[in-house]
């Protein structure tokens, strides 16, 4: 929040760092509503921001609680799994079938790494016909689609 901000409501529906004038002008936006200083406006948004942290620290790789798969997390123990994900905007399922490792040409350093998955289903593009798609990231910081690709229990 900027300095002299004016909240609009007392609930807050997004995430502020409450600092003391912050604190200070929900009360007087409270007193100015309810012709009282109302704390439970107060509470609600430091429960609610702390619901929110807490969230985070929980799950901080997550998406809709299915975890996210690393790099780190890629060996030949997960080659024949069953795998879910997504390509070209569509829910896909396969079997693993191989590692995929890209190294840098000028310092041979591993910078990618990832699994090559076959489709159950074909996936038709156009003219385009996929039967197989490599599902990779970047080793350094996991950013890639491998995040989207699931292995099935």
């Amino acid at each position: 929040m900027q300095k002299g901000a004016v909240l609009q409501s007392p609930t807050l529906q997004f995430g502020a760092i409450l600092c003391k004038k912050t604190r200070k002008s929900i009360k007087r936006y409270a007193k100015t509503q309810n012709k009282r200083t109302n704390t439970c406006a107060f509470k609600n948004i430091t429960l609610s921001l702390q619901q929110k942290k807490k969230q985070k620290q929980l799950n901080p790789k997550t998406r809709k609680g299915t975890k996210i798969m690393k790099t780190s997390e890629i060996n030949n123990s997960i080659i024949g799994k069953r795998v879910n994900g997504i390509f070209l905007a569509t829910p896909i399922t396969g079997t693993i079938t191989e590692i995929v490792e890209d190294y840098c040409p000028v310092t041979k350093v591993l910078c990618g790494k990832g699994v090559k998955i076959e489709l159950d289903e074909p996936l038709h593009d156009g003219n385009d016909v996929y039967t197989s798609y490599e599902s990779t990231a970047r080793v350094y910081d996991d950013w890639g689609n491998l995040e989207y690709t699931k292995i099935m229990n």
